[in-house]
Order: C-alpha cells, then structure tokens, then sequence
C-alpha cells in the first residue's frame, strides 16, 4: 500500500486535526488542575499565616501589658549591685510577678549602674554586666516601647526571646523572657502537606521558629534577603533544582516575617494521575474517531482508487479500460466524465488529427507486434521512412494551411497505393512511415517504391496552386537491419537521409556503412565541441603567387584539426557538421582572428604588405553582427583593412542574395576585398560578377585539373580571365599542380595561382620558413 495516498493523507491529516484540540484539552485538564490545587493549597498557607499572625499577637501582648505595668511600679535607684541584699520590696515585686506569670519564665531588672535582680535566681559570672546586654540596649534605645531580642537559646537549651523596657525613672530597664516553644510547635503542627513547611524569621534574618533549621541562626538561601526586604507577597525560587513558592507577612508587633513554603512539583506530581485519566480518556477518543473516520474516508476514496488504476493503464498505454463507479455522487459523474475522455483520447492518442491515419504511438504498437510474430513464425517485413523533400518551400511560400492540405492529400495517395500491403503512419511534421508486411526482398520492394514514386508525378493543386512533390525515401528490413522498433525505425531515418544528400527524391536501403557513418560524424560534432574549448585547432597557410614574378602575394588561411581521440579530421568531414550545427560562426571568427594576427606579424618580420584570404560561411554572412566582428578583429589584431580578403562561395549568394550584397558592401566600404571562390562548380552566373562587389574570381581546381588535356577546358578558362579582366577584377587559379599548368595560365594573363605546384597548405613555423626561403632567393 502507498503510504502517500490520498486514503492514508486522509486519515492522517483528520487524525492530525483531532489531536490537536485533543492536545489542548489535556494542556488545559492539567493547566486548571495545577492552578486549582496550587490556589488551594495557597489559600490554606494563607490562613495559617494568618493563625500564626495572630497567635503571636496574643502570646506577646499580655506579656507586653504586664512588663509596661512593671516597668512603671519599679524605682530603678532602689536596686543594690548585689541581688542577693537587694530592696526587700522590688524583690518582692518582681518574685510575685513571676510567680504569677505562666509565660514568663524569668524577670530581670537592672540599674543604670550596673545593678541587677533575677527572679527566680540565677548563678551568674563575677563579671556579669548588664549593661552590656542586647535586652538593656534595646530598651535604652527605644524608650517608652516594650522592645524584643532576637531569639536565642536558654541555659537550659529552650528557645526564648526577652522583652525590656525602661523604668519610668528612666534610670533601669526591666526585661521577662518569654519561651518559643509553643510557638515552635504551632508552627510545626500547621504545616499542611508533605514538603509545605512554615516558619518564622525575626528582622535580622535569624530562626524564630522553624521545623528544620536551628533557632536563632541565619538559614542559607539568597531568597531570605529578598523576603526580608518586602513585609508581605510572594516569591519563586528553587532548591536543590525544585521549584519552589513562598508566601509571607510580617507581623506588627514583633516585625517579623511569617513564612510559608510549598513544593510546586509535589503539586505537579499530585495532579499527574488526575492528567494521566484524562489523557487515556483523550488517546481511547482517538483511536475510536480514527478508525471511524478509516471507514468514511475508505468508503470516500475508493472511486478515486478505482480512477487512479485505470489511469495507471492508460499510462502505460492501455486505453481500452472503462471504470464502473456506482456511488450516486460526484464521483460517479466523474468516473462518466473519464470514460469519456478515454473514449476520445483513444482516437487523438493514436491517430494524427490532421491526416487520421495511424500516429507514431500506434505504429510503434502495431511494429513491436509485428516484431513479435515475425520472430515466432522466422519471417520478414520491410518499413519505409518517407520525407518530402520541398515541404518547407510549400509552408514558406503558401503558408501552413497549404502545408496541412498538402499533407491531407500525400496521407491520402500513400494510402490508396499501398492498400492492403501494409499500414502508412505519419510519425510528425512531413515525416511519414509505411509497414511492410512480407515484402523484405528487394525486388518486391523496388516495385512497390516504383509506384510510390509514380504515384506522386501527377502535382496536386493546394490554394489554386500547382505544387508537385518530391520523396526521399529509407528502407529498412527485419531482422537483417534490426531487431528491435527503435532499430528499424532509426536505420530507415538514416538512410532517408543519405537519400536527401544524394540529392533527394529518391532512395536508399540501408546498410552498416551508413549507420558507421552517423557514428562518426556523432562522434565529429561531440569532439568538435570540446576541440573549441581545448583549442585544438590550428590554421595552415596556401601561398598565393604572382603569376608574372613569381613571388608571393599573400595566403589563404585554411583551418585544420588534429584530434586527441580521432586524430586528423579533414575539413570536408568537420566542416559541413560544423555549418549544420552551427559551430562554424565560432571557428570562422577564430581563423580570421589568428590569420590577421599572424598576417601582421609577417608584415613585420618580411616588410611586405601580405594579403591574407579567409574563408566564411553563409551562417556568418547571414549575422547582422558580421561587419562589427570582422571590424573589432581588425582593431584587435591592427591589421589593415585593405589586407583581409574574405572568400565567398556561390551557394552563399543563391541562399540570401539581397542580404548578402547588403553586407559585402559594407566589408568593401571598410577597405577589405571580397573574393568569390570556387566559380564554376555550383549556380555559376557571369551577371554575378557586374552586380557583386568583388574584387577577385579565384576558378574552382576541378577546371585546372583538365585544362591541358581538354580544348575546351582551356577556352573556357582563358575566355574567363579575358571576360573578368573587362570587369576589371582580379583571377586566381586554385589548384595548380603542374608547370604546364603553371605556364598556361602565366600566357592567360592569369594574375595569381595557388596549388600544390608550389606549396602545400604549410603550419606557422613553415611558413616562415618558405618566406626566408623566397627572400634569400630574391637577395641572390
């Protein structure tokens, strides 16, 4: 099963959905449970502060009374230094006090001097001071105010703090210490729950009461500072890495703080079971709603499974499958829709639209059958690859709808001849294709491509015109040329188009040769592209002659390649790839750019001004940027103008005539020269040499290569010279190989040659090496 399906996006996404709020309700379960106990348990610290706050209001406020009544009954100046022999009456005073006071658990009076009475007695050292003490000193210093010490422990090991205050005299201070241990247990019996605790600091930071720590110390902990600080709230902290919450207050009469601590994650721990419930409740919830919505969305994208099969078969080419959806909704109006659009797909996906005959789909279908059969039962059939040669002169000069029309009626005349013996596809564009059942020999075949041929004599009128077609025509048979459709159908492409460079409207068989030379030139075209990059190509230099001295007048650059992974290349094998594909724009400018450098160079070195011929293509001639290249490699390289000449073929011309003249003028008006070369071979026309503005007219070799064995040949070239020199235009000779040659066209007039006669196309290093020949001659 996909895990990407539509089903199974469903039912995640929808479970993805339902989590969520899920989730939530969990977060906020827990959320409102924590905050609900933990404002509980506040509230109950709160009132046992309360409780506390009070309770030490009460413990202290009778003592209080009773020690301002005594302070104001008792005359200071009346107390000896020795209590032993003190006043018989304060003595008294203070005994009875004491007696009758439960809480109190001693009574001390002291002078200004230094004289003091305990009650009950007390053995105190010789050196006893009580002037010194904390209880005396705060009395002093807070006159009119009962004062409280910080709590300490007794002599017998009890936590007690004393209260003082002046006499009335102001001459003594009269101090009651008061015991903690009620309070302490207090405190201990209010805390609440495991880990909350209470306790009791006076303003100094030390213990008044604390079930933990020890009694008038300073507990660790920097939060106590901060408590100190303030006299009521709250605060978090932790301890140990617990979080932690404390309340507090201070009490009024004593200043100090009342303190309750809570353990938080003891509260997040006691609301865990109440979110576990609630999270097992939420996760059964879940599972039940995911498995229901399973079922819906199983019941929901079960057409849409059955429309996802059949489009998987029809993907693989299956058309014939039609789904049965019965769901009373969309779907099935859906699942209608898509029978439909089977039913005409099947028609446009294997059928040409235009020509309504059998589409490439189908007759790679109906070949790979054949294929099939043929192999079982060791038989033969043959396919024809067919391409109009002037197809595209139709749709240029009538336009596309003469070309549609022009197909229509070829579909039809392909098919009435072959009839039964066979099936006839159009594979695209003007490219038609015919299955040959049983007609592998070629006899059979040569009769049958006859026929086609004279069946297509007659022209067809398209538009009112009178248009006649011409075929070029590839064979191509099983099992002898494949065995396979992309075989068979690749080995009659080809040699189709071997038909088409032999001229067209004609045909060729295939054989092994033509597919080894598709491979090279495959191989031409890959390596020629790299060879731009790694700068593989070189320029070799023809010297061209001055027919009456007898030096040279200048070079013909021609461009060679040496190969890495072909070795040497010839031109005629690169060059025309490199037209096709375009390359040649990039090698043209490359040669004319090394040409002229090395042409300066030579002007340097010999101190003559060379002319230097460069061939071009009638791709560059056809670039609206042609004149702007050739003029920046001129600054380039600062070489004249007036020494580049640029060779033209005739078929440039026949191809874009106006266009042409319009750019070699341009290249005139720049001081270069134009040469037409190779005249003679191609649409040669004399009218040609008054409209072109050319300086010279080089006559192509395949005239000189004859010229002394055949009369005619020589009074064709001589009437040429005659006829170019009218015109006022130079003739160079290409080809010259012999001295007879050489001296028939020196009586010609003829004013340049170039040939193997003299020199071979020679490297840069030659070259030089031919000029300092010629200059030592010429120096002799």
């Amino acid at each position: 099963m996909n895990p990407f399906s539509v089903r199974n996006k469903l039912i995640i996404s929808v479970s993805l959905i339902l989590c969520i709020p899920c989730a939530l309700i969990g977060w906020v379960s827990y959320k409102t449970a924590y905050e609900q106990i933990t404002d509980k348990t506040m509230e109950g610290l709160e009132r046992n502060l309360q409780i506390l706050d009070t309770y030490i209001d009460k413990m202290l406020s009778l003592p209080k009374q009773e020690i301002s009544l005594l302070a104001q009954s008792i005359d200071a100046d009346n107390i000896e230094t020795n209590q032993e022999d003190g006043d018989s009456e304060i003595r008294e005073i203070i005994d009875r006090f004491q007696s009758l006071s439960t809480d109190i658990i001693m009574t001390r009076v002291a002078s200004h001097d230094g004289a003091f009475m305990f009650s009950p007695h007390l053995t105190l050292p010789s050196d006893y001071n009580p002037l010194e003490q904390s209880w005396y000193k705060l009395a002093v210093e807070n006159p009119g105010i009962v004062s409280i010490t910080a709590p300490r422990l007794s002599e017998s090991n009890k936590p007690v703090v004393t209260m003082s205050r002046q006499t009335s005299d102001k001459k003594g201070v009269v101090a009651v210490g008061i015991s903690l241990e009620e309070l302490t247990r207090s405190v201990s019996q209010l805390t609440i729950a495991e880990g909350d605790i209470l306790y009791i600091l006076d303003p100094t930071g030390k213990v008044v009461a604390h079930p933990q720590e020890k009694l008038a110390e300073k507990p660790k902990g920097i939060y106590y500072d901060e408590i100190l600080r303030s006299t009521s709230g709250d605060i978090s902290f932790k301890v140990n890495g617990n979080p932690k919450k404390a309340i507090f207050l201070t009490n009024a009469q004593t200043d100090w703080r009342i303190i309750a601590e809570i353990d938080q994650l003891k509260i997040a721990q006691s609301v865990k079971p109440i979110f576990n419930i609630t999270l097992f409740v939420l996760l059964i919830a879940i599972c039940l709603t995911s498995i229901l919505i399973s079922v819906i969305v199983r019941s929901i994208t079960k057409p849409l499974q059955v429309l996802v099969d059949a489009s998987e078969k029809v993907s693989e080419g299956d058309l014939s499958g039609q789904v049965i959806i019965t769901s009373q909704d969309e779907f099935q109006k859906l699942g209608d829709a898509y029978n439909h659009m089977i039913d005409s797909l099947s028609k446009f996906a294997l059928y040409d639209p235009l020509t309504n005959l059998p589409n490439r789909r189908q007759f790679v279908f109906t070949l790979e059958q054949a294929i099939t059969q043929a192999s079982s039962e060791q038989s033969k059939f043959a396919i024809i690859f067919i391409d109009v040669d002037n197809f595209k002169q139709v749709n240029d000069t009538l336009g596309h709808s003469a070309g549609d029309e022009l197909l229509q009626k070829m579909a039809e005349q392909l098919q009435s001849c072959i009839g039964s013996q066979g099936m006839v596809a159009r594979l695209g564009g003007d490219e038609f294709v015919i299955f040959l059942e049983h007609s592998a020999d070629h006899a059979n075949l040569e009769k049958m491509l006859t026929t086609l041929r004279d069946s297509f004599v007659q022209p067809f009128t398209i538009h009112g015109q009178i248009t006649f077609v011409q075929m070029s025509m590839g064979i191509a048979s099983y099992p002898i040329d494949g065995v396979t459709q992309e075989e068979l159908l690749k080995h009659a492409d080809i040699a189709m188009y071997k038909a088409k460079e032999l001229g067209g409207n004609n045909h060729r068989f295939f054989d092994d040769k033509m597919n080894e030379l598709v491979i090279k030139k495959d191989q031409i075209e890959r390596m020629m592209r790299l060879a731009l990059e790694r700068n593989e190509f070189n320029v070799h230099y023809q010297p061209q002659i001055e027919s009456a001295s007898g030096k040279i007048r200048g070079f013909e650059a021609l461009v060679r390649w040496n190969s890495p992974e072909l070795g040497f290349v010839s031109p005629e094998d690169f060059v025309p790839i490199a037209e096709k594909t375009g390359l040649i724009t990039q090698i043209d400018e490359w040669v004319m750019y090394q040409a002229c450098l090395k042409n300066v160079e030579l002007q340097h070195q010999f101190g003559y001004p060379f002319l230097m011929a460069v061939n071009i293509s009638a791709l560059q001639l056809g670039r609206t940027d042609f004149v702007d290249k050739v003029q920046l490699i001129l600054n380039e390289t600062k070489m004249k103008p007036e020494h580049l000449e640029i060779e033209i073929t005739e078929s440039i011309l026949v191809e874009s005539f106006e266009s042409s003249i319009s750019i070699l003028r341009k290249l005139e008006s720049l001081g270069i020269k134009i040469a037409q070369d190779d005249f003679g071979t191609g649409y040669s026309s004399l009218n040609y040499l008054n409209v072109l503005p050319i300086h010279t007219l080089k006559i192509d070799r395949s005239f000189i290569q004859n010229m002394t064995s055949a009369t005619a040949e020589k009074t064709i070239i001589e009437s040429i010279i005659n006829l170019v020199h009218k015109l006022g235009h130079d003739v160079v000779a290409e080809g010259v190989e012999t001295k007879e040659q050489y001296n028939l066209l020196k009586e010609w007039n003829c004013d340049f040659v170039q040939g193997y006669y003299f020199s071979r196309p020679v490297s840069e290093d030659k070259l030089v090496e031919l000029l300092m020949e010629e200059k030592n001659s010429t120096n002799q």
